[in-house]
């Protein structure tokens, strides 16, 4: 886990993020789900929040849903739209899928928030997203 943690503290260089440590989280088979979900939820940086949820949703890690669905209150836009996007490859949908299917406005974030997780709600027992 401490190995996890270092790399993601070396994810932001110069304020960008560092690819080469952003593909080797999406596509590692560490246990590295943990720390990003903790960092997701934590870190002062939305930087690093973005990255992570992007992160978490390649790696399409249900058990990141619960921090992603809490991302989508980050006060910033781009951990927001991160969360959201995580969230559609977690459920094996496209990129713009739910937002296009729930008719979400993103200039009306409460509204976001309250369909996908009324969405999520009804589907997450479903046999289609029982793949880990």
């Amino acid at each position: 886990m401490k190995r996890a943690t270092t790399t993601i503290d070396g994810l932001i260089k110069n304020g960008k993020v560092d690819r080469v440590v952003q593909k080797n989280l999406e596509t590692t088979s560490a246990q590295v789900d943990a720390p990003l979900i903790s960092t997701l939820r934590r870190h002062a940086d939305p930087l690093v929040r973005e990255a992570c949820a992007a992160i978490l949703g390649e790696r399409r890690s249900r058990k990141a849903l619960p921090a992603l669905l809490k991302a989508l209150d980050d006060e910033s836009v781009h951990v927001r739209m991160d969360a959201v996007w995580a969230i559609e490859k977690v459920a094996g949908l496209t990129i713009g899928d739910l937002m296009t299917a729930l008719l979400l406005d993103i200039n009306d974030w409460p509204e976001v928030r309250r369909r996908v997780r009324a969405w999520w709600r009804v589907v997450k027992d479903d046999d289609i997203f029982k793949h880990g």
